[in-house]
C-alpha cells in the first residue's frame, strides 16, 4: 500500500530569513508586501504595504498576514520587518525538498509552506513510519525550521493531517507527529473541518453556512446535491483525500533507477575518505545495476548531503559507454576539489542519469609486450615538424600526455604505374590529432571514421602503416578506442565537458566544410546547439584527405603547364619545393547556393575561384602536399577568369 509523508513548515518565510540573517529568532519578525489597489491609486499614496508573513512571537502579539504594515507597526512598535521574497522561498524550498532525498527518492514541494514524500518501502530504513517521521521533523527543527509531519495512505489526508493536527484545531498545540495507520484514513479525517481538504476558501465558507463544519458529516450527504450546491471540486479533493481518485506524485528530479548510496554512522569531510566512497559507489553501480542490465553509465551524478542541508553535487559524463569502476571513480575523484564538504558529509549518492547498452567484451587474456616509445615530433623524419605550423604543433604535444604521439610518418609515394618500394599494411591507422583552436581544445577523433584511402580508386596511393603490436580494428571497435574515449574522458574531466570537440561528417563537397566540430559530451547531457547537419551526411568514400588542413588555405607561388597539369614546382613561406611525383586533378565545384564572400581567401568575391582543382603532390624530400588551383584555363575559363587564377596550399599529408 502506498504511504505519503507530508511536511507542513508553518513559519517557512520567517524561518528562512532569520536563518540566513542570523536574527535573533525570539524577536518579533514579520515580511511585507507591497501592492498596488485601486484605493491607494485614488488616494495617491502609491502602493499599499501588507503583512505577508509573520513568526510565532509576532503572532503572540496579534499580528497576522494580511494586515497594514502601518497597523501591525503601530500595534507592535518592536516589529521588525523585511521585504517579502516568494521566489527566493520557492527556490529554498526547491533545494530543501532535495535534500530530503536521502529520505525517499520521491521528494517535491507541496505549496509554498510545505514537502511531500512518498516513503513507500523507506520507512524500514529508519526504523518505522513513526521514528522516520521523528527523525524528518528533528532534523528540520535543528535548522531552526518549525516542522509538523503527517504519514497517510494518500498525500491529501497526509496534507490534512499535518496542518490540522489529529482533533483538527490546527492550532500551535497541535500534535508535531500524526500517522494514520494503513487503511483508516477514512476515519482519521472525519474529526477535521473541510478546509483540511485543500479547498478554496469561498467553499469552506460556504460549507459552514450549511452547518458542515467537519469532513465526517459529507460522508453521508448525497454527492450530487453536494456537487450542485458547492462544486465539483468539493467531490474531486475528497475523493484524492479518501483514496477513491488518483493523485500523482511528480518528484522533484526524475526518480533515478539505477543508483549507489552509501550513509555514514558520523560526518566525514576529508578527501581522501571521500575517494575511497567514491570508489565504492562505482563499484557497486557498476556490478549491480549497470551490471544486470546490460548497459554503460554516459553520464553520473554525484550527491553529497552535508548536515547543515546543503547538497553540492559534481557530474561527470563519458564519450561511450562504460561500466568500468576505475574509471569512472577516476574521473569523479577529478571534480573531488570542487565540493566543499563543510561541517561534515553524512551520505552519498551516486546515480546514472544516462546509460546505454554495452555489451559485454573480451578482454585480452594475456598482457601485450611493452612498446618501445614513440619517437618525438622534432625526432620524426618528417620535417614538416621543424618548419611552419610544426613549431607549434610540437609544443602542443609537448604539453600533452604521451598518449598523443605523432602520427608515424608516412612511406614516399610511389610513381604512378609503378609498384610501391615495398609493402605497406593496409589496414586502417585511428587518427588522433590536438587542434590549437583557443579556448576550446578540440581533439580530432572519431572511432566511427572510415578509411578514407581507397586502393580500387588510387591504387599507386599507399595506406598510412600500423604501429607494429597494434590490433586491426572491426566494426565495433576495440580496445584502442576504449582507451582513447577513456582519454577524452579524462580531458574533459580536467578542462571541462565542452571543450573536447569530435569531428562529424557535414553535407557538403568543399572540403573545409566537408565536417563540424561538436562537443563529444553533447550525448551526455545538455549541450550547445550544434552546427546543423544535414541528414544523411557521411564521410566520403574513396577520397583521400589530409589529416589536418590549414584554415585559411595558404597562398602559395606555383610554376604549371596550363591548362590543367600539376605544379612542377612550388614555394611556400619563402621555401621552394620541386614536385617529384603528383596525382590529379580532383575537380571541386562550387556550392551554387552560396554568394561567395564567406572567409576563404580562395573564393570570396571572385567568380574566379568557383571552381577548384585539387592535386596530391610529393616533393623531392618525401613530404606530401594537398594543393589546389582555384579557377580555370583554356576554352572553360570564363571572360577574365584567366588573370585571377591563383594556387593554394590545403593541407598536409603526415
Amino acid at each position: 500500500m502506498r504511504r505519503v509523508m507530508s511536511l507542513y513548515l508553518p513559519d517557512w518565510p520567517t524561518d528562512r530569513l532569520v536563518r540566513a540573517t542570523g536574527r535573533d529568532p525570539d524577536r518579533p519578525l514579520a515580511t511585507f508586501i507591497a501592492e498596488t489597489t485601486a484605493a491607494a491609486k485614488a488616494a495617491g499614496s502609491g502602493r499599499r504595504q501588507r503583512i505577508a508573513a509573520v513568526n510565532r512571537a509576532a503572532a503572540r502579539a496579534g499580528i497576522r498576514p494580511g494586515l497594514p504594515l502601518a497597523d501591525a507597526r503601530a500595534l507592535l512598535p518592536g516589529l521588525e520587518v523585511a521585504p517579502a521574497d516568494p521566489a527566493g522561498d520557492a527556490a529554498a524550498l526547491r533545494r530543501l525538498a532535495r535534500w530530503c532525498g536521502r529520505y525517499s527518492p520521491w521528494t517535491a514541494p507541496d505549496g509554498a509552506d510545505g514537502m511531500r514524500l512518498d516513503i513507500t518501502g523507506c520507512a524500514h530504513l529508519q526504523g518505522g513510519e513513526t521514528a522516520l517521521a521523528d527523525a524528518v521533523a528533528a532534523r528540520l527543527r535543528r535548522f531552526g525550521f518549525a516542522c509538523r509531519a503527517a504519514i497517510a495512505d494518500t498525500a491529501g489526508a497526509a496534507w490534512a493531517l499535518a496542518r490540522y493536527g489529529e482533533d483538527g484545531s490546527g492550532g500551535a498545540a497541535a500534535a508535531a507527529i500524526v500517522v494514520a495507520p494503513p487503511g483508516e484514513g477514512r476515519a482519521a479525517l472525519a474529526p477535521l473541518p473541510p478546509a483540511a481538504l485543500r479547498l478554496a476558501p469561498a467553499d469552506a465558507v460556504l460549507l459552514d453556512r450549511l452547518g458542515l463544519r467537519r469532513v465526517g458529516d459529507l460522508y453521508a450527504l448525497p454527492r450530487a446535491d453536494l456537487a450542485r450546491r458547492v462544486g465539483a471540486d468539493l467531490m474531486r479533493r475528497l475523493d484524492q483525500a479518501l483514496g477513491t481518485a488518483g493523485e500523482p506524485l511528480s518528484p522533484l528530479p526524475e526518480c533515478p533507477a539505477r543508483q549507489a548510496r552509501l550513509a555514514f554512522a558520523e560526518p566525514i569531510a576529508d578527501p581522501s575518505d571521500l575517494a575511497r566512497v567514491i570508489r565504492r559507489l562505482a563499484d557497486a553501480l557498476c556490478r549491480g545495476a549497470l551490471a544486470a542490465e546490460a548497459i554503460g553509465a554516459r553520464r553520473l551524478v554525484l550527491d553529497f548531503y552535508r548536515t547543515d542541508g546543503h547538497v553540492p553535487s559534481i557530474a561527470i559524463g563519458t564519450a561511450r559507454p562504460s561500466r568500468d569502476p576505475r574509471h569512472l571513480a577516476r574521473l569523479l575523484e577529478e571534480r573531488l576539489e570542487t565540493v566543499d564538504p563543510g561541517l561534515g558529509i553524512e551520505a552519498m549518492v551516486l546515480t546514472a542519469a544516462q546509460a546505454d547498452p554495452l555489451a559485454p567484451t573480451q578482454q585480452r587474456m594475456f598482457p601485450e609486450a611493452r612498446q618501445p616509445p614513440t619517437p618525438k615530433l622534432e625526432e620524426s623524419p618528417s620535417s614538416l615538424a621543424r618548419e611552419g605550423r610544426g613549431g607549434r604543433t610540437r609544443k602542443i604535444h609537448q604539453r600533452t600526455s604521451a598518449r598523443l604521439a605523432a602520427i608515424p610518418p608516412t612511406p614516399p609515394l610511389p610513381r604512378k604505374g609503378g609498384g610501391s618500394d615495398g609493402e605497406t599494411d593496409s589496414r586502417p591507422l585511428p587518427r588522433i590529432s590536438l587542434v590549437p583552436d583557443l579556448p576550446c581544445l578540440h581533439l580530432a577523433w572519431d572511432a566511427d571514421t572510415p578509411d578514407l584511402g581507397n586502393e580500387e580508386s588510387f591504387p599507386w596511393l599507399p595506406r598510412l602503416p600500423r604501429r607494429k603490436g597494434t590490433p586491426p580494428r572491426d566494426g565495433g571497435g576495440g580496445a584502442d578506442d576504449a582507451e582513447i574515449a577513456e582519454l577524452v574522458d579524462r580531458i574533459e574531466a580536467r578542462f571541462g565537458p565542452w571543450r573536447v570537440e569530435r569531428l562529424v561528417p557535414y553535407e557538403s563537397h568543399v572540403p573545409e566544410r566537408a565536417q563540424q566540430a561538436v562537443p563529444v559530451a553533447a550525448a551526455a547531457g545538455p549541450a550547445p546547439s550544434p552546427p546543423p547537419i544535414a541528414s544523411g551526411a557521411g564521410w566520403p568514400a574513396g577520397l583521400v584527405r589530409p589529416v589536418r588542413l590549414l584554415a585559411p588555405p595558404e597562398p602559395i607561388d606555383v610554376t604549371a603547364p596550363v591548362p590543367d597539369d600539376p605544379p612542377v614546382q612550388f614555394a611556400w613561406r619563402r621555401r621552394r619545393h620541386v614536385v617529384r611525383r603528383a596525382d590529379g586533378p580532383e575537380r571541386v565545384a562550387a556550392e551554387w547556393w552560396r554568394d561567395g564572400n564567406g572567409d576563404d581567401p580562395a573564393t570570396a568575391g571572385a567568380a574566379a575561384a568557383a571552381v577548384r582543382d585539387y592535386y596530391r603532390v610529393e616533393d623531392e624530400e618525401g613530404r606530401r602536399f594537398w594543393l589546389f588551383r582555384a579557377g580555370l584555363y583554356g576554352d572553360d575559363a570564363l571572360p577574365g577568369q584567366r588573370q585571377r587564377v591563383r594556387w593554394y596550399l590545403h593541407g598536409l599529408f603526415p
